[in-house]
């Protein structure tokens, strides 16, 4: 294998090994609503981590970085995104809760206080695939270490299929492996464990989403 390939995957391992916002949803998604819905969740943040690689790949990180105002508005409409979904995860109902924002599934708060419906599982898991794509999209650290990454790889500085499609393989196959083998071990631990600690797994994680999106703003 190619030496700036090794180095770029070592980079990106190091990187990805780090818990963020992905791996925190992945987590929240496999212990809250079992195993089909964290495969799921991991499904559309893996999308959205390939939107970035490819954004990045095509020049098209480039032009958003340049541009204060749009990456200002990434950067706010991500944190504000997890700041969304920590408040959900706290039992706080919002206006946008029932719209395209929402993962689609009930916080368990709420269905203890009246009884509801059982959701469709094709819109459920949707719902969830969809916000596991906004999570990464939304992003802006993403967007900048792709975009600061990929080009230091590029032989002359000019990039090919084949090395685009290896680099895209590379980095999905990895943000599968850590954000699916983190969310698989929190159902392990789950089962063991963390099993009678359901009363406060969900505001724990909520306060994480937010603390998240605080540290977004400020950075």
């Amino acid at each position: 294998m190619d030496l700036d390939l090794l180095r770029f995957l070592g980079v990106t391992v190091v990187v990805m090994a780090v818990p963020g916002p992905s791996v925190l949803f992945a987590i929240t998604q496999r212990v809250q609503h079992g195993r089909v819905a964290g495969i799921v969740a991991v499904l559309g943040l893996e999308t959205g981590l390939l939107a970035h690689v490819l954004a990045a790949c095509l020049g098209v990180s480039a032009v958003i970085a340049a541009s204060p105002a749009l990456l200002t508005v990434l950067r706010l409409g991500g944190a504000g995104y997890l700041a969304f979904l920590g408040l959900r995860q706290l039992g706080i109902r919002l206006p946008l809760d029932s719209g395209v924002l929402s993962p689609g599934v009930h916080h368990p708060a709420r269905t203890m206080a009246a009884p509801v419906s059982a959701p469709d599982p094709g819109r459920t898991l949707w719902g969830i695939f969809r916000a596991g794509l906004l999570v990464d999209l939304l992003n802006p650290k993403s967007l900048v270490f792709f975009l600061a990454l990929v080009p230091q790889f590029i032989p002359g500085g000019v990039m090919s299929a084949p090395l685009a499609t290896t680099m895209i393989t590379c980095v999905v196959g990895l943000g599968l492996l850590f954000d699916g083998g983190y969310a698989a071990l929190a159902g392990r631990i789950q089962r063991t464990a963390l099993a009678r600690a359901r009363h406060w797994g969900p505001p724990l994680a909520g306060w994480c989403f937010l603390l998240l999106a605080a540290t977004i703003v400020v950075g």
